[in-house]
């Protein structure tokens, strides 16, 4: 990592999910920002466990930043992060980060003491597959203008991604369903979000997922994973 981080920039961020939450969790309803833990105290004792080595691995292996928690939208009012946040920073000295969920982002709720709350956007714009790049931007734009109407310096798009099918605009974060593939909607979607942050100025945009589950020769028609993926 330290050879290659010459070149970019690193960040860590495992993602900790229910036992239940397994792919495709939408379809059972389930979801990690809707647990409600028999016990918080067991949950955040059991967060800081899971989380210690990959911590150890960014500080060893230099990485800029590090992400605690992703969209975990039931706990982040817990005042129990503080001690999180505090366990976390005895063993890497890097930015920590939160990745809230676009409808928390936008309200400014999510109060996650870390150096950083980032969005995961997957925000719906209900408009035609044949919408322009500049339509999806003001569709992106309608949502962030809830947090403030000026630029977003400092934050960065920690998940942006939409399948490569008919109608994925209106509920970009639906990785399930399979419809006929449509690669411009993902394209213009891309560079729509690219072009979000560039208007804004923001620090950057992770594109969500590029996946292992399918083989490198499925296509998209016979892989609902490989038609969201990157």
């Amino acid at each position: 990592m330290n050879q290659a981080r010459k070149q970019a920039r690193y960040l860590i961020g495992p993602h900790a999910n229910s036992v239940a939450l397994s792919f495709p969790f939408y379809t059972t309803g389930g979801r990690r920002g809707t647990i409600e833990p028999a016990s918080r105290a067991a949950w955040f004792a059991s967060c800081r466990t899971f989380l210690a080595p990959y911590l150890k691995i960014a500080q060893r292996g230099g990485a800029d930043s590090f992400v605690l928690g992703t969209e975990l939208s039931s706990m982040e009012s817990d005042q129990r992060w503080t001690a999180l946040v505090a366990a976390a920073k005895k063993i890497y000295s890097g930015d920590l980060g939160y990745d809230a969920n676009g409808d928390k982002f936008v309200t400014g709720s999510t109060k996650v003491p870390v150096d950083d709350v980032d969005v995961d956007a997957y925000f719906p714009v209900k408009v035609p597959d044949s919408a322009s790049v500049r339509t999806l931007v003001n569709g992106w734009n309608t949502w962030l203008d809830r947090r403030t109407t000026g630029t977003l310096r400092g934050i960065t798009v920690s998940e942006a991604g939409i399948g490569a099918m008919d109608g994925a605009y209106a509920k970009p974060g639906d990785c399930t369903s399979r419809r006929t593939v449509n690669t411009h909607v993902q394209a213009a979607w891309y560079t729509a979000a690219c072009e979000v942050v560039r208007e804004r100025r923001m620090k950057g945009v992770y594109f969500w997922s590029l996946s292992f589950a399918s083989t490198p020769t499925a296509t998209a028609s016979t892989s609902p994973r490989r038609a969201w993926s990157t």
